[in-house]
């Protein structure tokens, strides 16, 4: 999206004449003229944030006079008028904030660190309140074979053929809102050389946290949609007890169903296939024995990476996927993250909690921000089941 925020940053912005202009190698290329933005003010909030270098200076000294008891709209009416200025171009309808491009930035930086889902993913910006795009409908014999219904066949030399129409659909996908609490003491604002940094270091563990859950085990209703409830099909590899991956030296149990869990996965999607699970869960099959009693799927960084991997594919833990021990739970996600889309609507928002926290001398922000996801396809990913 070349008018989102990090493309901005990166080209360099300068506004003149109510047109936004994106410097470029063989000078200025026009962007878009200011009555389309303010007909979207998201959008045109996030242009005036990068344009305005004086935003980051006047979000931290609101925070400090958020610190030292003033309410917020109070603790604006303090600023300078550069810094009121500036940060009231940045005013939300709920009566918050939009965080600093760098805020944003780092807490980008450290959910795409920490997730499991968004490092992986194919992520697109959108300027409304869902994202649509056009995709080919998925062949009704063969869909994990072929891209499509739109497939030819061998002929002879005077080919007798039906013509084949092409068949699309649309993939929608709904923006939701995160929110996501944090908590500054007053003290650590007053003191603190980096309360920015501070916060979004908090933020994005939250960030991190909330965003996985969602794309893994989201009910799409409040959420987005996740891979666990997009009907992805499903292999049992429940053994020798019941609801759990086990085995004994007599029998087999689990160990034959993992390897069967690995084929059912369409050749397509594994040269990028990770495996989901929780870190107990990926104990029970590192705890499979062969008939003589020796372990058979042992944790290994195969390349030295500190990446470890069963049968083959990187392991990721997750607390979002279901522990063993209840019949039917779904305790491995095997398949491509990179057929998961994520719908990015907007920047941050920090809106203050200003008395909630006040009897313990503390500041409340809720950091928010839109997005959306969903599965592109439901045949990128098999779930073991016990």
């Amino acid at each position: 999206d070349p008018l989102s925020v990090r493309n901005l940053m990166r080209a360099g912005v300068e506004e003149d004449h109510g047109w936004l202009f994106a410097r470029t190698k063989s000078g200025y290329a026009r962007m878009w003229p200011a009555d389309i933005a303010r007909s979207d003010p998201d959008l045109a909030r996030e242009a005036r944030q990068t344009l305005d270098g004086t935003y980051a200076r006047a979000f931290t000294a609101w925070l400090r006079n958020l610190a030292s008891g003033y309410a917020p709209s109070a603790a604006v009416g303090l600023l300078e008028g550069n810094y009121r200025a500036a940060l009231l171009g940045g005013v939300d309808t709920a009566g918050g904030f939009l965080a600093p491009s760098e805020f944003a930035a780092e807490v980008l930086a450290r959910v795409q660190a920490e997730a499991i889902v968004r490092s992986r993913a194919t992520i697109r910006t959108t300027s409304r309140d869902a994202l649509v795009f056009t995709h080919f409908r998925a062949n009704a014999s063969e869909p994990s074979t072929y891209s499509s219904g739109f497939v030819g066949g061998w002929v002879g030399e005077a080919p007798n053929q039906a013509a084949i129409d092409a068949t699309f659909g649309q993939l929608s996908i709904p923006v939701k809102k995160l929110r996501v609490p944090a908590k500054l003491s007053r003290d650590l604002l007053d003191d603190a050389d980096d309360i920015l940094g501070a916060l979004a270091q908090d933020a994005a563990r939250n960030f991190s946290a909330l965003e996985d859950a969602a794309f893994l085990a989201g009910d799409g209703i409040f959420s987005p949609l996740g891979v666990l409830n997009a009907g992805a099909p499903t292999v049992n590899v429940a053994g020798t007890v019941a609801n759990t991956i086990s085995n004994t030296t007599a029998s087999a149990g689990s160990a034959p169903k993992m390897h069967d869990l690995v084929s059912a996965l369409p050749s397509q999607y594994q040269r990028n296939a990770i495996m989901v699970m929780r870190s107990s869960t990926e104990g029970s099959i590192a705890k499979l024995v062969d008939g003589s009693g020796r372990y058979m799927f042992e944790r290994e960084d195969a390349d030295g990476d500190g990446v470890r991997e069963l049968l083959g594919y990187p392991v990721a833990n997750s607390p979002h996927l279901d522990a063993e021990g209840v019949a039917g739970a779904r305790v491995i996600l095997l398949g491509d993250f990179s057929q998961y889309v994520i719908a990015q609507r907007s920047m941050f928002t920090v809106q203050p909690l200003y008395e909630r926290f006040a009897d313990l001398d503390e500041i409340g922000l809720y950091i928010s921000e839109r997005l959306g996801g969903a599965p592109s396809t439901s045949d990128g990913w098999r779930i073991a089941t016990v």
